[in-house]
């Protein structure tokens, strides 16, 4: 299944781009989503405690993908 990954600020920059889809088994978890692209992008592994959205809502990682969802790679965010 197709999945719609968008990645914001620094996130993007490790991931090399800032929109794509990319594939996955159906039925997977958005943790293992989350796991899965780490791997594919290890630099990700530099930006702590970085957030995953799931169709524009921070939700529990243990939900079920479906085709077409789209995944939020959220860098921390900081300010003064």
């Amino acid at each position: 299944m197709k999945i719609k990954i968008k990645a914001f600020g620094i996130a993007a920059d490790k991931c090399g781009k800032k929109e794509w889809e990319q594939s996955f088994p159906d039925q997977v978890l958005l943790s293992v989503a989350r796991k899965n692209l780490s791997a594919e992008f290890p630099a990700l592994s530099d930006i702590i405690n970085h957030s995953l959205a799931l169709n524009q809502s921070y939700i529990h990682e243990d939900v079920v993908l479906k085709e077409g969802d789209e995944i939020a790679i959220i860098p921390p965010v900081s300010g003064g």
